[in-house]
């Protein structure tokens, strides 16, 4: 399996890991103190799944330009 590649797909996950999660989840993990709403942490999540896609294709392109 391809490094950057798989670095993809970790991004992807955790990205729709951290969107998926209730918000009391999230209030647990980071810190019970910061006043972040349920969007933010949506954002976030997006943010990462974005960039997993994005090293996903880029991981792609370079193995079609070897082939």
């Amino acid at each position: 399996m391809k490094p950057l590649y798989f670095f993809g797909t970790v991004l992807l996950f955790i990205g729709l890991f951290w969107m998926f999660l209730p918000h009391a989840t999230h209030e647990k993990i980071i810190s019970a103190d910061e006043n972040l709403s349920h969007i933010t942490h949506i954002f976030q999540g997006v943010v990462l799944v974005i960039i997993g896609l994005a090293v996903m294709i880029f991981s792609n392109k370079l193995e079609n330009r070897k082939n």
